[in-house]
């Protein structure tokens, strides 16, 4: 059995991002008991709109809400955003600092287009299968925590004709039940060192093996993108992984010359857990998509200017949560600093803050 993490907002071609979940939010806008619908869908096409299009493949349409929405005394707003043929709903509550309300998607969008190219490569890295997966309709799916979907496969010699998927939680790990009667290839390699951590006894993996393995993982990653793909190196490990118990193991993998950091666990369930630490990507895509989102709410406010973001002459970019990428954003006056940066890589969330005049 194995779980998958899906980080959110994958507009950078971030190693380890395979199907992001929508589960963020922006504060914007006053909160009081006589929100005019209006404005909150406005904020919400500026706001929402914008990052879900990229991440989800999927055309996002305007947002509706009832003509006021009254937030008084805790009450939370119900508005829906149009993404493909779906109609996501959107939270908006009213928020404590300086009276702003909050828009949030708090369930789980998995766009199923993604989940089809993703098991087709996986049923054939870790399987050694060929097969057409059918995840049908709605294409964009959203659920709660706990809820099942089921993909067909068509293919030769299959030893099923469909896999199963369950929703852990609203943070967007799916679970993928094994195909029956058969291993992966991951399993049939780890499965002694699984057995030695069930028992508690200490569980000492080769790190060659270890290493293999992350190299594996990276590249088939960055399967969105052959140009990054290829720039996908060699991974390394100390020579000798302890993951017992609750330890985890720090390794490196060459990624456009850059060493991204990762780390590997054996979870309370068994499974073996790889994921980034860092997200690597191209510097332009950033400051692309910076300029995007800034010339929206410009527009948005009467104001369409052309925005130019600068980060610096590196073609790629490394960053974790504790990098703040420093550029200049320029929009009519001179230029003015911007911060970028990404607390969390689990989801995603890119953050800006331009220094005021």
């Amino acid at each position: 059995m194995k779980a998958a993490q899906y980080p959110l907002l994958c507009f950078l071609l971030f190693t380890g991002c395979i199907v992001p979940p929508v589960h963020f939010s922006y504060r914007f806008g006053k909160g009081n008991d006589d929100i005019p619908g209006a404005s909150v869908a406005k904020t919400i096409d500026i706001q929402l709109g914008p990052a879900l299009s990229v991440p989800l493949e999927m055309h996002v349409g305007k947002a509706v809400c009832p003509t006021t929405l009254d937030l008084s005394g805790g009450k939370i707003g119900r508005c829906t955003l149009a993404v493909g043929d779906a109609r996501v709903p959107v939270s908006v509550r009213s928020g404590t600092q300086f009276g702003a309300y909050a828009v949030s998607i708090q369930r789980t969008a998995i766009p199923m287009k993604r989940i089809e190219r993703d098991e087709r490569s996986d049923l054939f890295e870790n399987y050694g299968l060929r097969a057409a997966v059918d995840c049908g309709t709605p294409r964009i799916r959203i659920a709660e925590a706990g809820s099942r979907f089921r993909c067909k496969l068509r293919g030769r010699r299959l030893p099923s004709n469909h896999i199963d998927y369950k929703i852990l939680d609203s943070a967007g790990r799916v679970f993928v039940y094994n195909l029956a009667h058969v291993k992966s290839r991951d399993v049939a390699f780890f499965s002694r060192y699984l057995s030695l951590h069930k028992a508690r006894r200490p569980t000492i993996v080769p790190g060659s093996a270890l290493a293999a393995d992350l190299h594996r993982k990276a590249h088939q990653s960055a399967q969105d993108d052959p140009s990054m793909q290829q720039r996908v190196g060699p991974a390394s490990c100390p020579p000798r992984v302890d993951l017992s118990g609750n330890l985890i193991a720090h390794c490196i993998v060459m990624i456009a010359g850059l060493k991204a950091p990762y780390s590997a666990w054996i979870d309370s369930s068994g499974n073996f857990q790889i994921l980034p630490d860092a997200i690597v990507g191209y510097s332009k895509h950033l400051s692309d998509t910076a300029e995007r989102f800034y010339e929206t709410k410009l527009q948005a406010a009467g104001l369409p200017r052309r925005v130019m973001v600068d980060c610096g002459p590196d073609r790629f970019i490394m960053i974790t949560p504790r990098t703040k990428l420093a550029c200049t954003l320029t929009a009519g006056a001179g230029p003015r600093d911007l911060t970028i940066w990404v607390p969390d890589i689990a989801k995603g969330e890119v953050r800006y803050y331009v220094a005021p005049l």
